[in-house]
């Protein structure tokens, strides 16, 4: 039986931070008292933002009162802001087009003030849309212009968050170890910040990627630190995803009680937001408690639901995660065509949005569909896939499922001692995973959360009433001493604060420049990278242009040497052949090599990918793949290969139904992300 997980992730926004919802009532305090209207509608978006992740309809009241009155007084940071936070009040209820819409404009807004900070955080938005849309490569984009802004406005708070967002990045694409760099960078800058609060995403992070890896006890740990957090400030969207996330951990323990619980307890909370996306997650993980006890209908029923959601926000890795899981579902009904009819469809957007760790699962359960079929080579083929794409991601989870599946395949077609091997690998990551170490390890860290829980709330409790205590004695205290000496005592202890605040202030100056200078220097090394790059990318495109008239004039020589073949001695009529073969020769090969040469030194690895991606192209197939991938046109194409622009046509179109891409998808535009 096969279970779907989906793991959500805490996007930082810079939303979250030191402000919880313990500073609302001093933050509407601040309203009463004097302001100016640009400290007015500033509070108003601070209110605002604290009210993201626990009630976005009075999120959208104060951003209503911060765009009406930063208009009336033409307030442009003020209209940037209120915009910027609107989007991510959109993103959070999943509603992720309009969300974009949002982001894209606070761009503009951020052009026409000249607010810098604005088009870092309308970067910042678009990067985190576009992970949950599945476009990688231009969620990574966008994150480098918001940190390049960000360098330039020693904005390390912003840096933090697009440490954390490209960990997210990492951790979507199956790059752990990158995930966990970029993680641990955005820890050591809120650290060098003193903003504890800061960090609640970054471990969640920190979490999912121990979950996907299999080490358990690591990821509850993490996820355990977010939950008494997100309660502390009170931020119910954050509350929501860690609750999902530790019911996974119980799930995966076999604890189905345990896991049931948090499931509730988060989609609870995600329905109080109107949080589609989080719904959408909840439902999908009820679902899998349902599938482990062969509940099918209510499997399927709940699976229902999250594809519905997903349909409805346009979320292609929701989509391929719940076609994935009613497939799931079917085959474990005995319904094996509806089963493989889910899978494919997963399996397109798989392909589509590069998501290696969900092509592993796919293509592991299409093996155990063909199995059932009992069409074991092409099961075998499936799961050998799986496998590889597994062992590159070091993925114990589906690397010991797809081990099973070998032994079983092996058994069937008489291959016993391949069984065997198959079995011997399948029990060793098993053993990786489920340990009776780890197991322990869980229920010993979920008693101390508890205890600590109840520790912390008897010990504030204590810790009031001692403060109340003591202020009562200290003020008697300052009347008995206040005629002899009390301004004296007053004055030695603000000048040690004073020293030591500057004594502090120094230390924090000199952290700041360190980091200045070793971000500089990253800067430096990306920048000089970068030009090396560009560089090659011009002398590819002159070879490419010098290729494309060279072989014009070829071309045109061959065209004039055919129109003397009639006026010229029969005599030479073999010279002129030879002519014309080695003219052909050169237009086809030598344009090819050159072309080749300098290709590879720009774009090294994308044969590799392609290759690994659609292994049935053909040395035809790839070329012509090349020539797309530096911008060439048909004709252009048809001009370099020596053939015609309607044989490039239909090459075009064997390819894209190759590669299984929708007629309205840019086969250029594709390629161009490989």
């Amino acid at each position: 039986m096969k279970i779907q997980f989906f793991l959500i992730l805490l996007f930082s926004s810079g939303l979250l931070s030191a402000q919880t919802l313990d500073d609302l009532d001093s933050l509407k305090a601040l309203l009463e008292t004097p302001l100016t209207d640009q400290e007015k509608v500033d509070v108003y978006n601070d209110v605002a933002k604290i009210y993201t992740n626990s009630d976005s309809a009075m999120a959208e009241d104060y951003i209503a009162k911060a765009k009406a009155m930063s208009q009336t007084i033409d307030y442009g940071k003020g209209i940037v802001d209120a915009k910027n936070v609107g989007g991510w009040v959109l993103m959070t209820r999943g509603y992720y087009t309009q969300a974009k819409t949002a982001f894209r404009e606070v761009l503009s807004l951020a052009e026409d003030f000249k607010v810098r900070q604005g088009l870092a955080l309308g970067n910042n938005g678009l990067g985190n849309c576009h992970i949950f849309t599945g476009r990688y490569d231009s969620a990574a984009l966008y994150f480098k212009r918001s940190m390049d802004i960000q360098r330039e406005l020693r904005d390390f708070n912003g840096l933090s968050l697009n440490y954390n967002n490209l960990g997210n990045l990492g951790f979507y694409k199956g790059n752990y170890k990158e995930a966990l760099k970029n993680f641990r960078r955005s820890i050591q800058l809120k650290d060098s910040l003193g903003d504890e609060v800061g960090k609640i995403p970054t471990y969640l992070g920190i979490g999912n990627v121990y979950f996907r890896q299999g080490i358990y006890s690591q990821a509850l740990e993490n996820y355990l630190i977010v939950i008494t957090e997100m309660e502390k400030i009170g931020d119910k969207k954050g509350q929501g995803l860690a609750y999902n996330n530790t019911g996974l951990v119980y799930l995966r323990q076999n604890d189905l009680n345990k896991a049931m619980e948090y499931f509730q307890r988060s989609l609870a909370v995600r329905k109080e937001l109107g949080d589609q996306g989080g719904m959408a997650n909840s439902y999908n993980s009820i679902a899998s408690i349902y599938n482990q006890l062969n509940d099918h209908e209510n499997a399927i029923e709940y699976y229902r639901q999250s594809l519905t959601l997903n349909e409805k926000m346009g979320s292609p890795r929701g989509l391929a995660t719940a076609y994935n899981s009613l497939a799931s579902s079917y085959l474990d009904e005995g319904d094996i065509e509806k089963a493989l009819e889910y899978q494919e469809k997963s399996l397109k957007i798989r392909r589509k949005i590069k998501d290696q760790l969900g092509l592993a699962s796919v293509m592991l359960e299409i093996g155990r569909s063909y199995l059932a079929q009992e069409k074991y080579q092409a099961a075998y083929n499936q799961v050998k896939e799986g496998l590889v794409i597994a062992e590159s991601l070091n993925s114990f989870n589906y690397l010991r499922k797809g081990n099973q599946l070998l032994a079983a395949i092996a058994s069937k077609r008489s291959l016993y001692q391949e069984a065997f091997e198959a079995h011997i690998r399948y029990k060793q990551y098993s053993d990786s995973i489920s340990n009776d170490q780890n197991t322990k390890k869980i229920a010993r860290l979920e008693a101390e959360f508890e205890f600590q829980k109840e520790r912390d709330i008897t010990a504030f409790e204590n810790r009031q009433k001692e403060l109340s205590y003591e202020k009562e004695l200290a003020e008697k205290s300052l009347i008995n001493k206040a005629a002899i000496g009390g301004g004296a005592l007053v004055l030695l202890i603000l000048l040690i604060v004073f020293r030591a605040y500057q004594v502090n202030k120094q230390k924090n100056r000199e952290l700041m420049e360190k980091n200045i200078q070793i971000s500089e220097l990253r800067e430096t090394e990306k920048q000089m990278a970068e030009e090396t790059i560009a560089l090659k990318e011009r002398e590819l495109t002159t070879v490419t242009m010098l290729s494309h008239e060279r072989n014009t004039l070829l071309q045109q020589i061959g065209s004039q040497i055919n129109g003397l073949s009639g006026k010229v001695d029969q005599e030479v009529i073999p010279d002129i052949r030879e002519i014309k073969r080695t003219i052909k020769s050169n237009l086809n090969e030598e344009s090819w090599n050159n072309f080749m040469y300098q290709f590879e030194k720009v774009h090294p690895e994308f044969f590799n990918k392609l290759k690994e991606l659609y292994p049935t192209l053909t040395p035809h197939d790839l070329r012509i793949c090349a020539y797309l991938r530096v911008g060439m046109d048909r004709k252009e194409i048809a001009s370099i290969s020596t053939t015609t622009t309607e044989a490039v046509k239909k090459s075009l179109y064997r390819l894209k139904k190759k590669m299984v891409l929708d007629a309205e998808v840019s086969l250029r535009e594709y390629l161009m992300e490989i």
